[in-house]
């Protein structure tokens, strides 16, 4: 096997792994080992692609419950994670979501 194949091979399995809702820790190891096969074959790390979070789960990694938010946006600010499928579906971008954490870490 190739690095090119086993590259292609790890990314279909990370993908497999986040269909199915394997933990992320699953998902984050096949994603560091095929950035690693990408270094060793000489190829730039591909950027990962954004995951929609649905609000429980946004609101198990902040450790808030699931109205926290519609109800207490801090500062009064917009929440640039929110992502509005439709009127009534709402989803949370993951990649954002981390940025706006990093905001805040102290």
């Amino acid at each position: 096997m190739t690095p090119s194949e086993l590259l292609e091979r790890l990314r279909v399995q990370a993908i497999e792994a986040e269909r199915i809702g394997a933990t992320a820790p699953v998902a984050a190891v096949l994603r560091a080992v095929a950035e690693d096969v990408e270094a060793l074959n000489g190829l730039a790390p591909s950027p990962a692609p954004d995951r929609l979070l649905t609000l429980n789960e946004a609101a198990q990694r902040l450790s808030v419950p699931v109205r926290w938010f519609s109800e207490a946006q801090p500062d009064g600010e917009r929440l640039p994670f929110l992502r509005h499928l439709t009127r009534k579906t709402v989803r949370v971008s993951e990649h954002a979501l981390g940025r706006w954490l990093e905001t805040r870490q102290p």
